[in-house]
């Protein structure tokens, strides 16, 4: 039965009901009235078509997706911090880091504990990073072609009678290598790329301090009789800033939560002797730099074994 067909039938049977009621009661013809209304609105109106429950399913997991390496703040590791492992506490703000970069340990925490958390949350980072994609449809593999035919093995010829061996010639003496003043050239360019890189000592600042005392402001003009000089210079400013940056991993070791300051009055010796970090303190200085951080360490040690 269609739509039409139902509402004329129905208005039929109102009309019935009001004849048996009379024309003279008007609150029953208000009452009806406002029934055929009623019946009207609820024949013609329009249900709404549900949503698909892939649809929802679907909305609701991109709305819940949250990608933590935007919300959080992440170390010189990739990693988060995190209250089981890391210094501090969740309020803090900036939680503390070693000069590296990392987040600093928290005390008691086992190794195996840190490396578990640590696996966590890389797996996290990794996770929140990813996105979903329908998996593209593999190509067709063409069909192998037809391996060729091998050709016919030619037979082998009948070897020659060899010939009777001479005595073989005394061999020569080795000569031994001597070292050449490319060698040497080839060390110091290794020590500035190492100083550059692990220290950030930039090359300007290595030609002002090596290069420009022996007159020349590239190593392709330094005549070679100063290649052996400048590489015991460069020698000797790397291996100082090594045993420097062990002194630091000591103090930091010592106060990993930053609760004395160390890692500070690291920064404060460093600007004493000119520069803002222990690569930036001018070559002259640094041999002062290691002795004032030594003994530095050597007080806090001794202050804090005796707690």
């Amino acid at each position: 039965m269609g739509l039409l067909e139902t509402l004329l039938k129905r208005l039929e049977t109102l009309e019935a009901k009001l004849d048996k009621m009379g024309a003279g009661c008007m609150s029953s013809t208000v009452a009806a009235d406002e029934a055929i209304a009623t019946d009207i609105a609820a024949a013609v109106e329009t249900p709404v078509a549900p949503k698909s429950p892939s649809v929802v399913a679907a909305t609701e997991k991109v709305e819940s997706q949250t990608n933590l390496a935007e919300v959080a703040e992440l170390d010189i590791e990739g990693l988060p911090w995190d209250e089981r492992i890391n210094s501090g506490k969740v309020t803090d703000f900036p939680h503390a880091k070693t000069t590296k970069g990392a987040w600093k340990k928290r005390k008691g925490v086992s190794p195996a504990k840190i490396a578990e958390v640590q696996a966590e949350l890389r797996a996290s980072v990794s996770g929140s990073a990813d996105v979903a994609t329908e998996p593209s449809t593999p190509a067709t593999p063409a069909a192998p072609s037809t391996p060729a035919v091998p050709a016919t093995p030619t037979v082998p010829s009948t070897p020659a009678v060899p010939s009777t061996p001479g005595v073989p010639s005394t061999p020569a003496t080795p000569v031994t290598p001597v070292v050449t003043e490319e060698s040497m050239k080839e060390k110091a360019i290794k020590l500035i790329n190492e100083l550059t890189s692990k220290y950030g000592i930039t090359y300007d600042v290595i030609i002002a301090e090596i290069l420009t005392p022996h007159g020349v402001d590239t190593f392709e003009t330094l005549p070679e009789a100063s290649h052996e000089t400048v590489h015991v210079e460069l020698k000797g400013w790397f291996d100082y800033l090594e045993l420097i940056q062990e002194l630091v991993d000591k103090l930091d070791a010592l106060d990993p939560e930053g609760t004395h300051g160390l890692i500070d009055g690291v920064n404060v010796y460093c600007q004493q002797f000119g520069g803002s970090s222990i690569g930036t303190v001018p070559k002259a200085s640094v041999s002062q730099l290691y002795d004032t951080i030594g003994d530095f360490h050597k007080q806090w040690d001794t202050y804090i074994k005796s707690l």
